[in-house]
């Protein structure tokens, strides 16, 4: 095996070196020769999570061979060189399809060498559903609970605050738990952007408490002010709180 000529191919993506030695040599009767290996190799590739939870990735892998320019190995796209396991299974990830062509490559690392280069992709969508029943969908309730401090007696100021604080709390609580389910990169992702948003809605639902109860004790004591701000803080929360979801959603789909 070691005197028969290969064309050297490797990944020009992976990470680490490539295992598994499994050689199969076939020799047909006209002399074709056929040379199979299996192996594993780990392969880089950018992400951008900016969608998540709802995010779509590309796994690529480039296949080349840097031994022999495309003068004495040229890949060929059949169209057949990419083919998917019924048994591949990647965790979290739902495979939506895959392609592969083959180009002309120039490395600078090689002079003025054009060497064929195979390139593949598996494009992958993100299994959402866990992270909206175990993060998004909890936190989005417990925030619009927080709504409900108006249905609190209005001479009960401290109670009102305390309902929407102690939420607050457990909202933040719960994040801090989740944290190392999310992606941790340096731009914010929708996911992150929404739960800010649910963080915020909660935090100016005690000002408008507090709000609510200066007015009632400097100058209101009919409470005819009082109710109407009420009434209508009673309407706009829950419409702010469904038109964001709503723009959220879309986003998503």
């Amino acid at each position: 095996m070691d005197g028969i000529w290969n064309p050297q191919i490797t990944f020009i993506n992976e990470e680490g070196e490539a295992s598994g030695d499994d050689l199969t040599l076939t020799i047909d009767r006209d002399g074709r020769a056929e040379l199979q290996r299996r192996m594993q190799v780990t392969l880089a590739s950018n992400f951008d999570v900016r969608r998540f939870p709802f995010d779509r990735q590309l796994l690529e892998g480039d296949i080349a061979s840097f031994s022999w320019d495309s003068k004495v190995v040229r890949l060929v796209d059949n169209q057949d060189n990419v083919t998917i396991s019924r048994q591949f299974d990647i965790p979290d990830w739902d495979v939506i399809g895959s392609s592969s062509k083959v180009i002309d490559y120039d490395d600078p690392d090689h002079g003025d060498d054009i060497f064929s280069l195979l390139k593949f992709k598996l494009e992958v969508a993100r299994k959402s559903s866990f992270y909206l029943n175990k993060i998004f969908i909890p936190l989005a309730v417990l925030s619009f609970t927080s709504i409900f401090f108006l249905a609190i007696p209005l001479d009960s100021i401290g109670d009102r605050i305390q309902f929407v604080s102690s939420l607050l709390f457990t909202t933040l609580a719960y994040q801090l738990i989740i944290a190392s389910s999310v992606p941790r990169v340096p731009y914010f992702t929708l996911g992150d952007k929404y739960t800010l948003f649910l963080f915020f809605f909660m935090v100016a639902e005690v000002f408008i408490a507090y709000a609510i109860s200066l007015v009632h004790r400097f100058g209101d004591i009919e409470h005819k002010l009082v109710n109407r701000y009420e009434l209508g803080f009673e309407i706009v929360l829950p419409l702010i709180f469904l038109i964001v979801n709503i723009y959220f959603y879309s986003q998503a789909v």
